[in-house]
């Protein structure tokens, strides 16, 4: 679908510049060449939103119970760093998390992809108010999947330790 969207695109661009001349030609090449990279960018940003909104369902049923499914997000920050070819990308997201049992709460994200495209939760917490009678709301900090304990955020609050297995 997008590189059909990618040559859809091109076609309009291409009709809107037709009979322009050597500087439409040279316009169009560049409003391509542009048009094609955010599209790329968009897709690739989009994808990632999703790896990482997997990952988070699996954590999050420690907290609300089985089924957990993450709804879009209604906040989101997306960046993407390359340096020495080392790409290294950091998403932070807020949305609506429904257990199957019909719990729900706000989801905070943050996590990091490394460039191999492994999801690294950094830091996971939740706005509810069905915190199960556990004082404030319920905090799950980073770590990785191979074991990695996860701790109630500091300073008060009286979360629960989770142990992600």
């Amino acid at each position: 679908p997008l590189e059909k969207q990618k040559e859809d695109l091109n076609k309009e661009i291409d009709q809107v510049l037709k009979g322009t001349g050597l500087l439409g030609g040279l316009m169009g090449s560049i409003v391509k060449g542009t048009f094609g990279m955010i599209t790329g960018m968009m897709a690739s940003s989009a994808a990632d939103i999703d790896r990482v909104l997997q990952e988070a369902e699996k954590r999050l049923e420690f907290q609300l119970g089985p089924g957990v499914k993450c709804d879009a997000p209604f906040q989101r920050s997306y960046s993407s760093s390359n340096i020495n070819g080392q790409v290294s990308k950091r998403v932070r997201l807020a949305c609506q998390a429904t257990a199957a049992s019909g719990i729900t709460a706000i989801a905070h994200i943050d996590a990091s992809i490394d460039s191999s495209g492994n999801v690294d939760i950094l830091d996971l917490w939740l706005d509810n108010n069905n915190n199960r009678g556990r004082g404030g709301p319920p905090h799950i900090q980073g770590g990785n999947k191979d074991g990695d304990s996860f701790r109630p955020r500091g300073g008060g609050g009286g979360g629960v330790t989770i142990i992600d297995v």
